[in-house]
């Protein structure tokens, strides 16, 4: 089998297909970008000049695009050019040249702003002689002497736990015969504590403050806080004393009834004697049929009333 050789123009355009397995992309397919090769890059330079306003139908790379196509259709259907010649036109899309003219407008961005300046090669070589390296070993060593970690499991204490004891209350001492006491409540203590004043005892000369349990006999030993009345309320209070001082007619806010009342009967609409289907109610001393019929006619004429098409307003004839 005879051998193939590459023509030396073309080996940046075999290397850069050969080493893209994956063709999914567009800029990883077969197209190339336009600076693949110095003609390539040339014949589109040219292009761009000759089309250099972007029109809105057919937009300017399109243009491009379609002149390109035409050269490199020339070219290879040019036998003689492609026989004598090394010339090579690669494929490109709108996205391969759209992606090269922009790079190219950055390079030459940044050649202008990098004009001027003037950047210092690192030095090659230390100013002072470097150690030497470490020397490789020929062979590396395996760990298999080091003792074998062992796991300390810790011990078991599944229902060894201690159950916590709520506190008790501490019992009320029993009067002592023979010594009277004086039971006082103390209204700065939110809790009922009392203070037990002994009268006969002279060991203890100090009150003993100790809980008071709760018993319907000292209900006047526990003071109660009063309940903080709302501003609004305050103020109704006091602008409806002032229209009674006045003489004027007060309107008492009167509750709403949870339970409504019937237009029919007057009395109350309970669960058991009165039911409702959407507006309509039933009611069971005022109703000459079941509660089962009456529910079948309210379906059956909610049923008519669905069906029937709504009146639509037509305009006189002229």
């Amino acid at each position: 089998m005879e051998s193939v050789t590459l023509r030396p123009n073309a080996s940046r355009v075999m290397e850069s297909v050969t080493q893209r397995p994956n063709a999914s992309r567009v800029m990883e397919s077969v197209t190339q970008r336009p600076n693949a090769s110095r003609v390539m890059e040339s014949v589109t330079l040219r292009l761009c000049e000759l089309h250099p306003v972007d029109t809105k139908r057919p937009s300017r790379w399109s243009l491009i695009l379609r002149d390109y196509s035409r050269i490199r259709h020339l070219v290879l259907n040019n036998a003689r050019v492609m026989e004598g010649t090394r010339l090579q036109l690669a494929d490109i899309n709108q996205a391969t040249l759209t992606a090269w003219d922009r790079d190219r407008i950055r390079r030459q961005e940044r050649e202008v702003l990098e004009q001027g300046l003037r950047y210092q090669a690192p030095p090659m070589t230390a100013s002072q002689p470097l150690p030497r390296p470490n020397p490789q070993p020929e062979s590396l060593e395996m760990g298999n002497d080091d003792p074998r970690h062992e796991f300390v499991l810790p011990e078991n204490t599944a229902g060894k736990a201690k159950k916590m004891k709520r506190k008790k209350a501490p019992p009320v001492p029993a009067p002592t015969p023979g010594v009277s006491t004086t039971a006082v409540a103390d209204p700065s203590r939110p809790h009922p504590y009392a203070f037990l004043l002994p009268s006969t005892q002279p060991d203890q000369p100090h009150p003993l403050l100790l809980p008071l349990p709760p018993s319907p006999h000292l209900p006047h030993l526990i003071p109660t806080p009063a309940r903080p009345v709302p501003a609004t309320t305050d103020w109704y209070r006091k602008r409806r004393l002032e229209m009674k001082e006045r003489g004027e007619d007060v309107v008492l806010h009167k509750r709403r009834k949870e339970i409504s009342t019937c237009k029919q009967c007057g009395k109350d609409r309970l669960p058991h004697t009165h039911k409702q289907y959407y507006g309509a109610w039933w009611c069971e001393e005022k109703s000459s049929i079941s509660h089962q019929d009456w529910l079948q006619q309210q379906k059956e004429s909610r049923t008519v009333k669905k069906k029937q098409p709504s009146a639509t307003v037509t305009a006189p004839p002229e």
